[in-house]
């Protein structure tokens, strides 16, 4: 259900995109992969403890940094995450006991690498 809402939400949100298919992180599934991103199968990593759950992955594409992350800036608010710090280098969304890092890479041949990093911490445990 959570992933029918969000699909409906950011259906709406990209009405105007190019984009005629809203494609999701495997890694976590209520994440949409921006355009020209595809993910890395080989660096999905989670961990879970009583303490809360760890998980991360990265997609890579030749899109342009500034795009991307205007893309993310604007999308992830539509599906409930609210943006902090917005002034670091790293985008960083919080929703209610999830944070979720994007942090932004290009590499010398001009590829873009985006790490997703999604900590999540149950109601006894704070945020840190």
């Amino acid at each position: 259900m959570h992933r029918f809402l969000c699909t409906l939400l950011l259906a709406a949100f990209a009405l105007g995109q190019a984009q005629a298919e809203t494609r999701f992180l495997a890694a976590f599934d209520d994440v949409p992969l921006a355009p020209g991103l595809s993910e890395r199968a080989d660096a999905a990593f989670a961990f879970a403890s009583g303490e809360g759950r760890i998980a991360e992955t990265s997609a890579a594409g030749q899109g342009g940094e500034a795009a991307v992350r205007a893309w993310y800036a604007e999308a992830l608010p539509a599906l409930g995450w609210a943006r902090q710090n917005p002034s670091e280098d790293d985008l960083t969304f919080v929703r209610g006991r999830e944070r979720l890092t994007l942090a932004f890479a290009t590499g010398p041949d001009g590829a873009l690498t985006v790490r997703f990093r999604l900590v999540a911490r149950p109601a006894s445990l704070a945020l840190d």
